[in-house]
Formats: structure tokens, C-alpha cells, sequence
């Protein structure tokens, strides 16, 4: 996974992180499980965001703004 850029990791992150959000809810996703399918580290995760609400918050802050495109 190192071939992709930040920005390319980063929309990865959040593509996978929608998905387990919307399959298991918040309460049943982790940061562990959302690393592990992509097979990447916790401080992976941790070098974009502080925590799991985080990363929802710009879940749902590119969601909004795809909306009002």
C-alpha cells in the first residue's frame, strides 16, 4: 500500500470506514477493525485522526458537501 499517495490513503481510510460504519454501526466499528481490512496499523490510522469520531465527522462533512454539489 505504500504506492499510494497521503490523500490517496486517506480517501481509503474513509471509503472503507463509511462502509463498516454502515454495515456494523458506530458502536460495532472499531479503528482496529478498520485497519485490519486494510490490512494497515493502528498508528496508520492515528497519523490522520485523533479517534473514531473524527474520522465520522469528515464522513459526514464530505457527504454534506457532495450534497450541495
Amino acid at each position: 500500500m505504500s504506492a499510494l499517495t497521503r490523500e490517496e490513503r486517506r480517501d481509503l481510510f474513509l471509503k472503507v470506514a463509511a462502509r463498516l460504519f454502515e454495515e456494523r454501526g458506530y458502536a460495532n466499528t472499531s479503528v482496529e477493525g478498520i485497519t485490519r481490512e486494510l490490512d494497515l496499523t493502528k498508528k496508520a490510522f492515528y497519523y490522520y485522526w485523533k479517534n473514531k469520531q473524527e474520522i465520522v465527522q469528515e464522513i459526514h462533512d464530505r457527504g454534506l458537501r457532495l450534497m450541495h454539489e
